[in-house]
């Protein structure tokens, strides 16, 4: 990635195509010694938000670039090490929710939701590779499907085939997750050929449902 810059003029990585290229293309093919990615225009519109700039997802996750509208910031504290977060909103039940794209890429890739995704590699880089979960959520644990809200409530989620389907909110983490199990039970019954969804575990509640 050291050789993927980006120029102030026209502000695109270097050198998968021109800034002039740019104007009329919103993804790019490539491959680096991390291997292939896509390089996928934000769809900011102010100059000052990373108007014009690109991201590296992996191909997998080009659909999930064409399906929603992404925009960028560039955050972090005064003198301390800036990083780029990349999100989209989404009305679901009538309320507006924000959904990064390292959770999505995430869910995505291993099934399961989370909320504390970490990123390495260079700072426009969202390839599968450089994803992992935080060391916090890791020693905390918790159930499948579920993340803590900033109103420390408890949302239900759940991704199948690649799409992640919002199930609903709840006062503690075990409810929630009873909620995960409820819709992954209907879901067992519906799709009974279906060995990938009949393999899918249920949390571990009690009670179950």
């Amino acid at each position: 990635m050291h050789n993927i810059i980006l120029l102030g003029n026209g502000k695109v990585l270097t050198p998968i195509f021109t800034a002039i290229q740019a104007r009329d293309r919103a993804f790019a093919d490539g491959e680096d010694k991390k291997g292939p990615f896509v390089a996928c225009r934000l769809d900011n519109r102010s100059d000052a938000r990373l108007f014009g700039w690109y991201i590296l997802v992996s191909p997998e996750d080009r659909s999930l670039m064409l399906k929603y509208s992404w925009h960028g910031n560039i955050n972090g504290k005064k003198n301390a090490e800036k990083f780029v977060e990349v999100r989209r909103r989404e009305v679901i039940g009538g309320k507006e929710i924000t959904v990064q794209l390292t959770q999505e890429i995430w869910n995505q890739y291993k099934g399961t939701a989370t909320e504390a995704v970490m990123r390495t590699g260079h700072l426009l880089d969202f390839r599968r590779c450089n994803l992992q979960i935080s060391k916090r959520a890791r020693a905390q644990g918790g159930h499948r499907g579920v993340t803590k809200t900033r109103s420390n409530t408890w949302q239900a989620q759940i991704t199948v085939d690649g799409k992640n389907t919002y199930l609903g909110n709840a006062a503690s983490e075990d409810d929630a997750g009873r909620i995960y199990n409820r819709y992954l039970r209907k879901l067992k019954e519906e799709r009974s050929a279906n060995n990938r969804i009949q393999e899918m575990p249920y949390n571990d509640t009690d009670p179950l449902f």
